[in-house]
């Protein structure tokens, strides 16, 4: 799955939706108006759909869907369903990816997350055949 960035913030009604998801003047996104973005994975958690992306820095950022128009609109054949309990959550993805430490050691540079992490990128991106990752229109 791909996407393209068409917002950088949310609106005010989507803030309203949003609540303590997102604070004016001190959530940002760090996104590329018009950028493709490989999706690592989809969910959604009370009322809201959000996508996981791959950073330059080389960790996963959690954005809301409604900032994207959907490109290319596959569904990864490496996901899996997870039913989180917390939050109200489900979300399809890599099971390689269902690691809530992950970003944290990812920060960290631990080799092992790491390795895991490119490896999920590797398998996501050798399977689309859309868009190449840093492309913007």
């Amino acid at each position: 799955m791909r996407v393209r960035c068409v917002a950088l913030k949310p609106n005010a009604e989507q803030v309203s939706k949003l609540r303590s998801y997102y604070e004016q003047g001190s959530t940002d996104y760090d996104l590329v108006l018009g950028c493709h973005y490989l999706v690592l994975g989809i969910g959604r958690r009370q009322g809201i759909t959000w996508v996981e992306l791959p950073t330059p820095g080389g960790w996963i950022l959690t954005v809301p869907l409604f900032l994207f128009e959907i490109t290319d609109a596959r569904a990864s054949r490496y996901w899996v369903i997870e039913d989180v309990e917390i939050n109200d959550a489900l979300w399809f993805g890599p099971a390689l990816l269902f690691d809530r430490t992950l970003n944290a050691r990812l920060a960290d540079g631990e080799p092992a997350a790491v390795e895991r992490y490119q490896r999920v990128l590797d398998l996501l991106n050798a399977e689309s055949e859309q868009i190449p990752l840093s492309r913007t229109e």
